[in-house]
């Protein structure tokens, strides 16, 4: 299978990744549209039996990243857009998910709902596997609605 082969079958999870990471149909179609601009440019240079899907998630999350900084810096004042405004949710699950920091929302959808592995959502993601399997255990708990457990030694809400 060649590169561009390769890279149209994973565009269902390319979009689903910045579906996660933005919260927007339209923000995360010119996430994918951005990663796969610089990805075709760039895709001669993997090494051979380079992971093609792991390359361009991260390509994917550090475009995300960097222009999430830019947003920060350029997008300041009153009056200025929310870079966090969500689309009104459908049903509780994606209005949930949606509620999650981005580095839980990412981490979650990347092993819950992609079936990623937690090493190589680690990979992905720059990170430790421990914390990825925290992020991926708050994530839940918060969707599910329940409180973060309390820390060993620490007195529970009966005490």
């Amino acid at each position: 299978m060649t590169d561009r082969e390769e890279i149209v079958e994973l565009l269902p999870v390319l979009r689903a990744y910045g579906l996660a990471l933005t919260c927007s149909r339209k923000d995360a179609n010119a996430l994918v549209r951005d990663t796969l601009r610089g990805a075709i440019a760039e895709v001669r240079t993997l090494p051979g039996g380079a992971n093609l899907k792991i390359w361009l998630l991260r390509t994917m999350r550090g475009r995300y990243y960097a222009s999430a900084q830019t947003r920060a810096v350029t997008t300041t004042g009153p009056g200025a857009p929310r870079p966090d405004r969500r689309p009104p949710p459908r049903s509780d699950l994606p209005a949930a998910v949606a509620k999650l920091a981005v580095h839980d929302r990412e981490l979650l959808v990347l092993v819950v709902m992609l079936g990623e592995s937690r090493d190589t959502a680690a990979g992905i993601c720059g990170l430790n596997t421990a914390i990825v399997q925290s992020r991926v255990d708050r994530a839940r708990r918060l969707i599910a609605g329940s409180p973060a457990p309390a820390a060993a030694g620490t007195p529970g809400p009966l005490a």
